[in-house]
Parts: C-alpha cells; structure tokens; sequence
C-alpha cells in the first residue's frame, strides 16, 4: 500500500488529502482528517445544521420541561 496514493498537488506543494494521525498529541486528540476545501465547506455547512436541529430541539424540551 502506498500511503501518499491520494496527495494531490496544490500550488506545487504535496497535500495528503484523508484521515491520518499527528502521534504529537496521542492517538485519540491527534486524529486528523484533511480535506479539500469544497469538501470542508461541505462538512462545516452539515454541522451548523446539524448543530442548529439539535439546539432546537433540546429548546422544546427545556420548555416542555417548564410548563
């Protein structure tokens, strides 16, 4: 297996693009995942929707929770 199968070169630098791991900071804080930044864009935009539905919801419970 070659693990640079998926660098891509962007402004004559090699980027690796997917998950990999910075042994600095240990096995869990130092998983990474590199993206493309219409990817990127794509993973923050699921986010702060995802993250929006879960605040609404936990808003109704609270008021339920209230009442």
């Amino acid at each position: 297996m070659d693990a640079w199968k998926d660098v891509v070169a962007s402004d004559q630098r090699a980027v690796y693009l997917g998950q990999w791991t910075n042994w600095s900071r240990d096995c869990i804080l130092g998983a990474t995942l590199a993206l493309t930044k219409r990817d990127g864009n794509l993973v923050i935009s699921f986010a702060a929707f995802f993250a929006t539905l879960v605040a609404m919801r936990i808003w109704r419970i609270i008021c339920l929770c209230c009442h």
